[in-house]
């Protein structure tokens, strides 16, 4: 009773496992669906939709879990030779796959939970040192700073009690915690930045801890641990990770009102970052994160998707499409095969009636028309003069077997050839002069010796062939390393203009920021300029009133 509850946990894991790949197709496919038509759509927006796909994912794979364990088993489709040799198709690239799943879905289920109990493992380490990071190496800032942050949080309503601390083990600001949090601040940042860009980045700390986000890291984090196999579902986990930052950004400026100054701590954070690059958990912990943070806040648009990410939705496409395709005729050729079945069981044939009709008094020629189609003569090289001889003698033997009817006959022809072997064959002569030794078929000997022939010189030909093909190789390697070569240097390449690029952008965004700050001193002093001549005018209005003043006196 255990094995088989065993077995049927086994099994039911292993196809549920299946199951969540095609799931993530889907769910890929949504997921791409759903950032191009919210382009225009809030961060907070576009974030409820994609945990809900998650979620969605998620209900779907338990539901199919179900399902696996309370089936009565799991039937693994097979063709056997003969219904196949009856005219029923072989089977299908689906009942393939199905037939080495059956097969091998122990060996797969332990491999899969081996992987996972090992990821376990990093997800438990990862906990113990953000919790020793509240711990160690850990210094309290000056007093305001504490006020300051309770101050921040009450203006966002957050309920919870939150510290700041100062930290020489993390380059960005990081929250750690859920039920006591804390913020973890660079050591030296507060003493290096503007208080109005570190007052940007708290409230940035605080909108996770108000939302809860540390929650829903956690739980997005035990899903990708259980399928870390699935890109579909950990692209999502990607995307829900972005549009979480966004939120945060758009809770942190509106609460700032200062949509600049928020820019400009982002970029001076990233300054701080890039001097020790080692990141831990934090205000930005993916490539080009930060950048995509910043030309969403500066330029008001959302980001869709990226080359790679248009090329990865389209393959999964193309692969549920396919799917569906391989589905469609696994159900057809399972129809056809169940008609084929229940025609034979219905209607059997006598395998007997198919057979040619033959005149009893013909004997012999019946199988002449068979035998010559199996071992009729076969062409042999008219250059070879070896070749000719036995090619003449199996001949000559055939014609024997395939061409005489007579039975009398056919002995005299055979004795006559007999004794012309022996007279002509110094090795017959050996199996004449010992009558206790039988005869060996000169036709099968004739006909070893032909195909002996005959494969020496296909031995000859495969030798050259390898020959060459071996020369071939050689050089393809010589190519492939030539190539591999240049590939390296393009690589290097594109990686200097990629950093390059960063560098670019990087600056391209500081010198709008710049602009920004320049338009904003040009208004100031546009309407400062207002005030002075609004004052010059009352100035000259009393001057004007003093000179009269004067004359009258």
């Amino acid at each position: 009773m255990y094995f088989l509850f065993a077995d049927t946990w086994i099994t039911g894991i292993g196809w549920t496992l299946v199951h969540s790949l095609w799931l993530g197709l889907v769910l890929a496919v949504l997921g791409g669906v759903l950032m191009l038509v919210t382009r225009k759509a809030t961060a907070s927006v576009r974030y409820a939709l994609l945990i809900t796909l998650m979620v969605l994912f998620l209900v779907a794979v338990g539901v199919t879990f179900a399902l696996m364990l309370s089936a009565t088993g799991l039937t693994s489709y097979t063709v056997s030779g003969t219904v196949r040799a009856n005219g029923w198709p072989g089977p299908s690239f689906m009942d393939t796959l199905t037939g080495f799943f059956n097969e091998h879905s122990g060996w797969i289920v332990k491999i899969w939970l081996l992987l996972v109990v090992l990821k376990l493992g990093k997800l438990i380490a990862d906990w113990f040192y953000v919790s020793r990071l509240k711990q160690q190496q850990v210094y309290s800032p000056e007093p305001h700073w504490q006020e300051k942050l309770e101050q921040l949080s009450n203006h966002l309503g957050v309920g919870k009690m939150v510290r700041v601390l100062e930290s020489a083990l993390v380059k960005v600001p990081v929250v750690a915690g859920h039920l006591k949090p804390v913020i973890l601040l660079p050591l030296g940042i507060l003493a290096n930045l503007p208080a109005s860009e570190v007052e940007a980045v708290l409230l940035h700390e605080l909108a996770h801890v108000r939302r809860n986000d540390y929650l829903v890291n956690l739980v997005q984090r035990v899903a990708e641990l259980l399928f870390f196999f699935n890109p579909g579902l950990l692209w999502i986990s990607s995307l829900v990770r972005n549009e979480r930052e966004n939120c945060c950004d758009d809770v942190a400026i509106a609460a700032s009102e200062n949509k600049v100054g928020y820019v400009q701590a982002l970029v001076s954070f990233r300054e701080h970052s890039l001097k020790t690059p080692v990141v831990v958990l934090g205000f930005y912990n993916k490539k080009n994160q930060l950048l995509d943070r910043l030309q969403r806040i500066v330029y008001n648009r959302n980001r869709t998707l990226t080359g790679r990410e248009a090329g990865f939705v389209s393959v999964n496409v193309m692969l549920l499409v396919l799917l569906m395709v391989f589905t469609g005729e696994t159900v057809v050729r399972r129809e056809q095969g169940t008609a084929h079945q229940l025609t034979a069981l219905t209607q059997p044939t006598n395998t007997l009636q198919h057979l040619p009709a033959s005149n009893p008094q013909e004997g012999i020629p019946v199988v002449e028309n068979i035998v010559p189609s199996l071992i009729g003569p076969t062409p042999v090289p008219s250059d070879d003069a070896a070749y000719k001889n036995v090619y003449k003698d199996y001949t000559s033997e055939y014609k024997d077997y395939a061409g005489n009817s007579d039975p009398s006959q056919e002995s005299v022809n055979r004795e006559k050839e007999r004794k012309q072997s022996v007279d002509s064959d110094e090795g017959h002569n050996q199996i004449v002069n010992h009558p206790n030794q039988p005869e060996p078929d000169r036709g099968q000997t004739a006909s070893d010796r032909l195909q002996a022939g005959i494969e020496r010189r296909q031995a000859g030909i495969d030798r050259k062939a390898a020959e060459h093909d071996r020369e071939v190789a050689m050089a393809d390697r010589q190519r492939a390393e030539l190539d591999r070569a240049q590939a390296m240097r393009d690589m290097e390449q594109a990686e200097k203009d990629r950093a390059q690029a960063e560098i670019d952008r990087m600056q391209a965004v500081k010198d709008r920021i710049q602009a920004e700050r320049d338009r904003m001193q040009a208004i100031k002093d546009r309407e400062q300029g207002e005030r002075d001549r609004g004052q010059a005018l009352k100035d000259r209005e009393q001057a004007e009133r003093d000179r009269q003043q004067a004359a009258k006196n």
